[in-house]
Formats: C-alpha cells, structure tokens, sequence
C-alpha cells in the first residue's frame, strides 16, 4: 500500500508539470492556423481538467499513507503538512496564502526525510535537497521576473527561462526520488519488514532462545561462529499491565498503571516495561518511562540492559535517548559483554552491513571501550571478526 500512495504521489505531483509542457506545446503547433484563439482555449481547458484530476490522485495518495505502517511521527508530519494546503487552497492567493504554502512546503519536505529514514535510505535526502535547492531558484527567478522588466526586456526574459528550466529540473529530481522510495518500500515488504516501530513476534516458546543464523558466512573458510547468545528472541505471550500498555504503544494507560516511584514492575523474565519499549521500539512511550523514574540499567534476565535491545534492533532514535539519559556503555551482560560486543556480533537481520556499521560508530563516538574484553577474553573487534563482520573492523583502526 506505501508503494501505492507513493506512486500515487509521485504521478499527481509530477504529471501536472509535463501536462502543462504538453498544453504548450499543444498551442504553438495550431497558433499559426484561423482557429488559433479555440484551440489554445481548447488546450488549457485540457489540462486544467488533467491537473486537477491528478491533484486528486496525489491527495489520496497522501490519504493512503495514514493507513500504512509508518510511525505516527511520519504520519503527523503529513497531516500537518496536508492541513496547511487545505487551508491555503480555500483562502486562495495573497500573501497569507504564500505564507502557508512555503511552510507547507516545508512540513512536507519534513514528512519525505522521516520516511527516507524509516525505509532505510539516508542518501535519498541528499536529492530531496537537491529539488528542493533546484525549486527555490525557480521560485527566486520567478519572483524576479516581474521587476526585471524595469530594467530590461531581455533579462525579464532570462528569469522566466531559468525560473522554468530549475522548475523542471526540481520536479524531475523529485519524481526520480519518490519513484526510488516506492520502490525501497515494495523492497523492505517483500523482506517482510514493519515499519511502523512495533516489532512483534510469533512465540513458541517463552522465554530465552539463542538466535539462528540468517544469512551464510560471508567467507564459508572461516570457522563457524559459536552462537552462544543469549538474547530475547520473542516476546512473551503473558504480557499484562504496563508491561502490554507498553508493547502497543498506549503511553496515556501506560502513565495511568505506574504508581509513583514503581516504574519498574517486573514482567516474565526479568522484563520491565522500558525493556518491552526498547523490544517494540515505541519511543513515546519510552520517554515517559524515562520521566517516571525507570532505571535505564536495569537488566533482565540474561544481564540485557534496555539498550542492548535498541541495539539489536538498530533503533538509533532509542540508543540516542538512552545514552543521552545516562545509559552506561561500560555494563556488561552474562557473558560479560558490553553493548560495544553487542553491536559487534550479535545476529540480528536489522544489523547487516552498513546499519551494523553506523551502530558500531555511533557507540564509539560516545565513548564504548574498544578494548573490554568479554569472558573469553575478545575485545569487540576480536568477536566482530570471529562473527564474520569484516566491514566493521575499519572502525576500530
């Protein structure tokens, strides 16, 4: 459905502009004959209808984003920016209506960045930014052109060139880009991912299970890794309290079951309620439970901190939080691994490759111990390697 409404946007957005190419060029070609005047009415009549048409279709595709799986931060974002064009539609021109379509404009550009975050490719908001920059000195060539006339015919001329070709270059680059998430979102669908922050598990055992190896090694000479890990797998089915409050995201019920100064009630296996939010990856909620008093280091069962989680799901905005909160780097689970080691190996499908990376350097850049050494005796580097995690090893040279 993401990839749906994104093609939806990308056609609704874009098509106008080529349309009205189109009803220009539809002009020229009859201006020369008796009928010129009817056939250029004709012409625009024709587009117009065609514009307005795929307006519609951008709209309800900006429509079908809110029932997608994206966070409700994305989707407030498009709200928001979807309320501002309304608003402007109905007031029409003028300067308040400029007004509320530059910010419009922005909320949207905001709305486009989250989502190139949540579907994993950062390097598309270098082109975003790049229409953007291509549609801002179409706008300034725009708003020039009328003044210029003071001046000079000819460089009037010159401002509606250039104000046209950036508006072409700007369009074009943006319809590339939604074009390049549809197709990252039917992507991470056909991987079967969920984009909406909460990660839920099918259970068939409660409790404590070593992880399976996903993907082969990356050299099949190495010796097999020893998976002795020991993390969460699933979550439990007998969550209740704050512990399931927590899990679908609920921070108003999740506030209203705390009692002051007890905001970390034990659940199955040790498990608190910012664990199960570390788990879930619901941020909200795990905010508020940072506010009420929860102990960020509080381990559960297998000596796994909140963070360790966030980890593990490469939940960035979470490890952010949690270290800005004081979570420590220097805490160590059962097998005396710190969040350093954790990053390092532990088999995750959300840590491969270039995520697994940025992990290891975000926890590097706020002070994890290269050196620690777990109960074998293997420093971060050392297990990352004995793991098969080449690509990392730069980031300790």
């Amino acid at each position: 459905m993401l990839t749906a409404a994104l093609s939806l946007i990308a056609l609704g957005t874009v098509g106008p502009f080529a349309l009205i190419l189109l009803g220009v060029l539809f002009m020229l070609l009859f201006s020369g004959g008796g009928h010129s005047m009817m056939a250029g009415m004709a012409g625009m009549a024709a587009v117009v209808v065609v514009i307005w048409v795929l307006l519609l279709l951008a709209f309800v595709g900006q429509v079908l984003c809110f029932f997608t799986p994206l966070t409700q931060d994305t989707k407030t974002k498009l709200g928001i920016c979807m309320g501002l064009n309304l608003v402007q539609f109905f007031l029409g021109g003028g300067i308040l209506g400029s007004i509320l379509s530059l910010v419009g404009l922005v909320a949207y550009l905001a709305f486009l960045y989250g989502l190139c975050r949540e579907l994993e490719a950062p390097e598309l908001s270098g082109a975003f930014n790049s229409a953007a920059g291509f549609g801002l000195v179409a706008m300034c060539a725009a708003i020039m052109a009328p003044f210029s006339i003071f001046f000079s015919p000819a460089l009037m001329l010159v401002c509606f060139v250039c104000a046209f070709l950036f508006g072409a270059l700007a369009f074009a680059r943006y319809a590339q880009t939604i074009v390049s998430l549809a197709q990252r979102a039917n992507q991470l669908r056909l991987q079967g991912r969920d984009l909406s922050g909460e990660i839920r598990y099918q259970v068939s055992e409660p409790g404590f299970t070593p992880f399976e190896e996903s993907t082969p090694m990356a050299k099949p000479a190495r010796p097999p890794f020893a998976l002795e890990w020991s993390g969460l797998n699933q979550l439990p089915a007998d969550l209740t309290g704050p512990h399931e409050a927590t899990r679908v995201g609920d921070a108003e019920k999740v506030a209203a079951m705390l009692r002051p100064g007890k905001a970390d009630p034990k659940g199955p296996h040790g498990l608190t309620p910012l664990h199960v939010a570390a788990i879930s990856g619901v941020m909200q909620v795990a905010d508020l439970l940072l506010k009420k008093g929860a102990n960020i280091d509080e381990p559960c069962d297998g000596g796994l901190t909140p963070l360790y989680f966030a980890i593990q799901n490469n939940n960035g905005n979470l490890v952010g939080l949690f270290l800005q909160r004081g979570a420590s780097l220097a805490v160590r689970n059962e097998q005396g691994r710190t969040p350093l080691h954790w990053a390092c190996a532990v088999p995750s499908d959300r840590l491969e490759g270039q995520a697994r990376l940025r992990m290891v350097q975000t926890l590097l850049s706020r002070g994890a111990d290269p050196q620690a050494q777990d109960q074998d005796g293997l420093t971060p580097a050392q297990l990352a390697e004995k793991a098969g995690h080449d690509e990392i090893l730069a980031a300790f040279s």
